[in-house]
């Protein structure tokens, strides 16, 4: 036995394992420690482990044939399920065309802090309005038509990026985006813009003008992305 060695690993205390946060992803990693900790307490001898066995259980852990190999190969795809993001269904009780209208920047709507707080959505909504007029039930009212019929197909199964991602859907946007950027762009949309984007909240607090410069950008971008679509195609 060599002088120089490395001493076998104490099994976990149950309790404490218990206590640590756990995840099914994880559990395969439980699985290697066993197993190493089985491999090196049959090869230790008084209670030491040469480090060439211990490189020799690791090289034979991480071959293709190795139980911990198997193990890998079949939690791979629970892992992929439990990490994928969770399917947002889209429900007939939204009002479906302000949703549209908050879809090129509905990122910034997320994290902590958020890039645009949720709070400052009755300011956009109340420029919509001003921009769309007495045009704003039509769009409403294909958006919704568009819904139902998308309803009937996917039923309890439809999801928003499925709505938001059907051809008449980005129709239906492209047109609006266009009508509301002409509308800002006009002399009258301006000042909308500024008297809308800087309404404080019923807690006393507005965009900043940094966050109501990455909001028009955002619907900029979006609108030149999707290009000179013409609904009545769809």
């Amino acid at each position: 036995m060599a002088a120089e060695g490395t001493k076998v690993a104490e099994p976990v205390d149950g309790k404490a394992a218990e206590a640590a946060p756990r995840h099914p992803c994880f559990d395969v990693l439980s699985m290697m420690a066993e197993v190493v900790n089985a491999l090196a307490e049959e090869r230790a001898q008084g209670g030491m482990l040469r480090l060439e066995d211990l490189k020799r259980i690791l090289e034979m852990t991480k071959g293709a044939g190795s139980p911990l190999a198997r193990a890998f190969a079949s939690q791979e795809g629970k892992c992929r399920r439990a990490f994928r993001p969770a399917t947002r269904h889209a429900s007939s009780r939204n009002d479906v065309f302000r949703r549209l209208m908050v879809r090129p920047f509905e990122t910034l709507l997320e994290g902590e802090p958020p890039a645009f707080p949720r709070c400052f959505l009755a300011n956009y909504f109340e420029l919509v309005e001003a921009a769309f007029g007495d045009k704003f039930k039509s769009y409403d009212d294909r958006s919704r038509e568009i819904f139902q019929d998308m309803l009937v197909i996917h039923g309890n199964d439809l999801a928003w990026d499925v709505f938001f991602n059907d051809a008449r859907t980005r129709a239906v946007l492209g047109h609006a985006l266009t009508r509301l950027m002409h509308y800002i762009e006009s002399p009258a949309g301006q000042w909308a813009w500024l008297t809308c984007l800087n309404r404080q909240n019923v807690d006393g607090a507005k965009p900043s003008s940094e966050q109501a410069d990455l909001i028009l950008s955002t619907l900029r971008t979006t609108r030149k992305a999707l290009g000179p679509m013409v609904e009545k195609k769809a």
